[in-house]
């Protein structure tokens, strides 16, 4: 990768004004987009909606600036930039060898107690939340960091700070340069919520994105956590659905090779049994709670959507939603 020009550059900030370092996630809805991120914004805006969201918080854009701030880190990483070819790695050292902010850690770790306090689950899923991620003309969706099943606060702060390093993933950057974006344009968020043993996952589409049949909802499912069908790894369960008419029209067995599930603190990926690969993740009566909830979704932001979603006990979470971006309608979430 070539070397990245001044438009990848730190400034070197002195903070001002209202400050936030955590922010609950349902106040993010409230709050700018470029403090909390899109993707904390848009599940915070659901969750006021009524849609079943998992509870967390958000570390603010203006928390990740202080933490570069106070470790003086801008002229390092300004060098590595003008110096190396691939600065990614050096870059996401210097987050690892430094200490956030001592005020930051303890909110951190009472708004993490406070988290684990009020669900029987005690692990939480980490996600970056950036300020131009989810937009129709600068999707930034998989640039950056996602960590699932963290299991100790230890776990917490280094996953916070791999999710603010990957602000200069090879991939971040390489994107920010095609699409001649500044480095500052870039706001970052980190979203922690409740992780959801998911006993299926998935991700559906409120309009037949092959078709482009309005009247059709498409869903694609397998069993354990979401991300071995995000990253196209498997082939999951798929199921089109009436939309008017809340019926499965077509189903097909997909060959579920495995699945990914928790573990004491992180993932792993195990086989599925032979079982599991003869049935359909999903029962009728989940797909059409999914259909429900997915109409919903779409009628409020009066776009089609994608959602990914998890199930666990046979209740349904949104974890992430964004505009179906084949439309030729432009998509603004920021209504």
């Amino acid at each position: 990768m070539e070397r990245m020009g001044n438009k990848h550059e730190v400034p070197i900030l002195t903070l001002k004004g209202e400050f936030y370092m955590i922010i609950p996630l349902r106040e993010g809805y409230s709050k700018n987009r470029s403090l909390v991120g899109g993707k904390a914004r848009n599940l915070s805006k659901l969750m006021k909606a009524g849609i079943k969201v998992p509870n967390g918080f958000i570390i603010s854009s203006q928390s990740f600036w202080e933490f570069i701030e106070i470790n003086n880190l801008a002229n390092q990483i300004n060098y590595y930039l003008k110096t190396m070819e691939n600065p990614s790695h050096s870059i996401k050292e210097l987050f690892q060898v430094n200490k956030i902010p001592s005020d930051l850690e303890m909110e951190v770790k009472n708004a993490y107690d406070n988290l684990l306090s009020s669900t029987e689950v005690a692990k939480v899923s980490v996600r970056s939340s950036a300020a131009a991620e989810d937009l129709h003309d600068s999707s930034f969706a998989g640039q950056y960091e996602t960590f699932l099943n963290v299991g100790s606060f230890e776990g917490l702060v280094k996953s916070i700070k791999e999710c603010w390093a990957s602000v200069w993933s090879n991939q971040a950057l390489q994107y920010l340069h095609n699409v001649n974006m500044d480095i500052k344009q870039v706001k970052i968020g980190v979203l922690v919520q409740s992780m959801v043993q998911a006993d299926t996952s998935g991700v559906v589409f409120s309009v037949n994105p092959v078709t482009s049949l309005y009247d059709e909802i498409i869903i694609n499912a397998s069993y354990g956590l979401g991300e071995a069908i995000v990253s196209g790894l498997i082939t999951p369960d798929m199921f089109i659905v009436s939309k008017q008419e809340n019926t499965i029209l077509y189903k097909d067995l997909g060959l579920k090779e495995f699945k990914i599930v928790g573990t004491v603190d992180g993932t792993k990926e195990i086989p599925t049994t032979e079982q599991e690969k003869a049935l359909f993740s999903l029962h009728d009566n989940q797909v059409e709670q999914i259909t429900e909830v997915t109409k919903k979704i779409e009628n409020y932001y009066q776009y089609p959507v994608d959602v990914e979603f998890a199930i666990n006990e046979n209740e349904m979470y949104v974890l992430q939603v964004r505009p179906i971006t084949t439309v030729k309608e432009r998509v603004n979430f920021d209504k």
